[in-house]
């Protein structure tokens, strides 16, 4: 994991920022492409609900069936035209959506870009850092470990060898290694 110095780094947030923009934009872009295609589905419905009434209407008054049937066929060309044009109007709404797209991509991505390697940047400069540091408190720790290990050593060696004089002193035996005698 790495830490910063401050909470979040000026390159991080200037990312972050520069990502919203983008992201925004995007959004923006996607929900009035969503509001055309609905306020054209309802022009649409609108029309072929009211074309349907009309046309039941005449449908219902005709006198006999071949006028009935004649009224039926009258509506098949225009209700292809319309058809026709619905289909023309959703290509241009996509067009016209994936042309700003885009162009807010090529607007918004270099900015990204530039801010993303300046983050990665300072994670680098950062873990480098972060890495020197941990190095020289590992070898400090290691050289406490090794100078304490070394005193201990000393301490020892010399405690042994003061311990044996000392055992030596206490039993007042002779040379030979006898103890003493007690007199009663």
């Amino acid at each position: 994991m790495l830490f910063f110095n401050e909470p979040y780094p000026q390159s991080v947030k200037s990312h972050a920022q520069s990502q919203f923009a983008m992201l925004s934009d995007f959004y923006k872009q996607f929900l009035t492409a969503a509001q055309q295609f609905n306020e054209l589905n309802i022009q649409l419905t609108q029309r072929l609900i009211q074309e349907s009434l009309d046309t039941t209407r005449q449908f219902w008054s005709a006198q006999n069936f071949p006028e009935a049937l004649s009224i039926a066929f009258s509506q098949v060309y225009p209700n292809a035209e319309k058809l026709i044009s619905y289909q023309n109007q959703l290509r241009n709404i996509a067009a016209t959506t994936q042309k700003d797209l885009s162009r807010t991509a090529e607007e918004k991505v270099p900015e990204v870009v530039r801010t993303a390697t300046a983050v990665a940047d300072d994670v680098a400069r950062t873990t480098s850092e972060a890495t020197r540091q941990a190095a020289q408190r590992q070898k400090d720790v290691m050289d406490k470990v090794s100078g304490a290990a070394a005193n201990a050593a000393a301490s020892a060696s010399a405690g042994a060898a003061g311990a044996t004089a000392a055992t030596a002193g206490k039993t007042g035996g002779d040379k030979s290694g006898r103890p003493p005698q007690m007199n009663h």
